[in-house]
């Protein structure tokens, strides 16, 4: 099914990817790897965004102008792993904002 794994002119679908990412279904990133981003600190993690800026900002683009999801995968596989678990903290992070705003809380 090429809708879903490819956007136009041949780049990653990040509508598709984030409609899947609200579901519960993360594409991007293997479930291992969620977990170990997820147990890391949030200090420390922040802290390497901080200081790798300008690297993860070329690896998210980089990632985005990726030609389909299997591509995608392959290329976070190839990053550092914290650049690895900063790009899941960030997409997370896009996620919850989105939920938030599609949903409001009930109290």
């Amino acid at each position: 099914m090429q809708v879903g794994r490819s956007g136009r002119g041949g780049r990653l679908n990040t509508e598709f990817l984030i409609e899947e990412g609200l579901k519960g279904n993360h594409l991007l990133f293997s479930k291992e790897r969620i977990i170990e981003a997820f147990s890391r600190s949030p200090g420390t993690l922040e802290h390497l965004l901080q200081s790798r800026r300008d690297a993860i900002n070329e690896a998210v683009g980089t990632l985005l102008s990726q030609p389909n999801l299997e591509e995608g995968r392959e290329y976070v596989l190839g990053l550092a792993r914290d650049d690895q678990h900063i790009l899941i903290l960030l997409y997370f992070h896009l996620v919850d904002s989105l939920l938030r705003r599609r949903k409001p809380v009930v109290h």
